[in-house]
């Protein structure tokens, strides 16, 4: 990787990670408008069953290697897998409604396991990123197979703003990704002015804590610069600004 800035969104702040972080700010403000809703520590997610269309796959010769900037290179893999890894979002079945389910990133592949989830940020960034390459950009099937995906993830989210995975329900290391990854897909539909109602709340409150408080609570107050460190070396965000 080279130390040259890829062209992206601005960096995120410590006020706005920990503001766009909140469940509310996705969905939580709004519950009940997206595809997917729970009360916070509920153990059943409800949802409504709405079949998604499904989004195309590149073509057999996919965009030509030229149209990607040597910086945008490594993008590449992502551009590959994106089709196929929102197709497998679950959409017919009510409890795991926006589950990302096939195994695409993190083991066990299980619905409990938020990390799987942190690809969120990765349909985000295709989705609000025109490129001469990228056939995503502003894909309507897209866009609604990212909604469930997000609906589903704040589901997971337990009464005091943390993820669980299989093994723990308040993980302080899938909260921490988990906000990045949140706050990144934020600021991406946000600059497209993409599904309104996951926006809705600029200075969101999460009941009955944000995420954001939960980890720091944990971490005895440490550092911000703690958080980011640790969380930036994900593979899961292929476009986050370094």
């Amino acid at each position: 990787m080279t130390g040259r800035q890829f062209p992206c969104l601005p960096p995120l702040t410590r006020r706005t990670l920990l503001a766009a972080t909140s469940a509310a700010a996705l969905g939580h403000a709004v519950a009940g408008t997206g595809p997917a809703s729970a009360q916070p520590g509920s153990e059943t997610i409800t949802a409504t069953v709405t079949p998604l269309p499904l989004v195309g796959l590149l073509p057999p010769d996919g965009p030509e290697r030229a149209l990607f900037a040597a910086e945008e290179q490594r993008l590449a893999p992502y551009l590959v897998i994106l089709a196929p890894m929102a197709n497998d979002i679950v959409d017919d079945d009510a409890e795991t409604y926006g589950w990302m389910a096939g195994g695409w990133w993190r083991t066990p592949s299980h619905p409990r396991n938020s990390r799987i989830q942190e690809h969120v940020a990765t349909m985000g960034w295709f989705l609000a990123h025109e490129r001469p390459w990228n056939p995503y950009y502003r894909d309507p099937a897209l866009e609604a197979r990212l909604d469930a995906a997000i609906g589903y993830y704040l589901g997971l989210q337990g009464p005091r703003g943390a993820w669980p995975v299989t093994y723990e329900e308040e993980s302080l290391a899938t909260t921490g990704f988990g906000m990045l990854a949140l706050a990144g897909t934020l600021g991406y539909l946000r600059s497209i002015s993409a599904l309104p109602d996951r926006q809705k709340g600029s200075r969101p409150r999460c009941a009955p804590r944000p995420p954001g408080c939960w980890r720091l609570a944990r971490t005895g107050g440490r550092r911000f610069r703690r958080l980011t460190r640790s969380s930036a070396g994900s593979r899961a965000w292929p476009a986050r600004c370094a």
